[in-house]
Parts: structure tokens; sequence; C-alpha cells
């Protein structure tokens, strides 16, 4: 598989999820460390271990993890349904960069299960780009499809273009890991036609 494109899809299916990693710790994570330090354990506490969690998730997925168990748990005593759906989506990511598999799945799958339990259709969507990550990295390319065509279909219709956008690379994605080249092409080109229409630079550069 290739191991920049499964990167490049972790940070494109998560505009849901949106934030870069890094190759040392950065400012934003010495600076999120030291407001950490004095915070209480309340919301702000739990925003900012969210924080941490995602800015960690590619480069330390361990920390990731230990960050986004704190968060989870204030999230839950806190009643705060969408960051405890968020948390356990999270959690699904870093273990699937540890290639723990199973436990990454059962992460995403109790998320997407909490996401229709509270009728949250926008983590629906993120639930289902999560499972088709996972999906992705153990190398089953026809459920990740079907998962990230599940996540198209529900962005389409709230006419989200950048979702749309970042939802038809991870297809493309998907596509050139199968070694369908064509196909893979085709879908990148729907990427640059609709980001060109929306005149986003950084996009077109892909």
């Amino acid at each position: 598989m290739n191991q920049s494109i499964c990167l490049t899809g972790l940070l494109l299916v998560l505009l849901l999820f949106p934030g870069k990693g890094h190759a040392q710790q950065s400012p934003k994570l010495d600076s999120l460390l030291q407001r950490l330090e004095t915070s209480r354990p309340d919301t702000n506490q739990m925003l900012i271990l969210q924080r941490l969690a995602w800015e960690s998730v590619i480069n330390d997925p361990a920390a990731a993890i230990r960050y986004s168990n704190r968060a989870l748990g204030l999230a839950r005593k806190l009643k705060q349904d969408k960051a405890i759906h968020r948390n356990l989506r999270v959690l699904g990511y870093a273990y699937g960069r540890l290639s723990d598999y199973p436990t990454s799945l059962r992460y995403a799958e109790a998320s997407l299960a909490f996401a229709r339990k509270i009728k949250y259709e926008e983590g629906i969507a993120a639930s289902y780009a999560a499972l088709a990550f996972t999906y992705s990295k153990q190398g089953d390319f026809n459920k990740a499809l079907a998962f990230h065509s599940r996540t198209l279909a529900m962005v389409e219709a709230e006419r989200d273009t950048v979702k749309i956008i970042n939802c038809l690379y991870n297809i493309g994605n998907i596509h050139q890991n199968k070694g369908d080249h064509a196909q893979s092409v085709r879908y990148y080109l729907k990427v640059l036609r609709l980001a060109e229409l929306r005149n986003d630079a950084e996009m077109t550069a892909l």
C-alpha cells in the first residue's frame, strides 16, 4: 500500500476533523500543553485535550490515545454528546495508526452507533469515513469504498463542496491503492474541477 496516499487520506478524511501532523513537536502543541497545565477539569480542558489528541494522532498516536481518553471521560461527565462522538472517532484513528485494527474498528463502530443514537447526521457521515479509513489501512478496499460512498452521499445531500472534495479525493486514493489508476484519475479530476470552481488554490495544488 502506498503509505503517502494513506496518510493523505487520513488528513482529508477529517475535514470533519481538520488538523496537520508535524515531524517534531510544534509550537501549537507546546502552547496547548501549557494551557492544559493550568486548566480545570471543565469544558475548556476537554477542548484542549481534544485538540492535543488530533495534533498528535499522526506522529504520536499513543499520546493521542491518552489525550482522547481523558477528553472522553470529561465529555461523558459533562454530557457533551458531540464531544463523546468526536473522541470515540479519534480513538479509532489513533489505534488505526498503531495498526491495532480490531480496536480501531471497535471505536469507529462505537462512534457510529452513538451518532445514530443522538441523531447526529454529520457525526454519522464522519463515522462512515472513520470506518473507511480503518478498512483502507487493513487493505479491505471494497469495504473502504462502500463507507466512503456513504459519506459522499450524505455530504452531497448537504451540498458541502469542501466535504465533497475530501470524499472524492479519498475515493480516488482507494482506487489508486487498488491499482485502478484510471478510476483514481477520474476521481482526482473531479476534485480538481470542484476545487477550481471554488477558486481553491491549495486544493488545486494537490
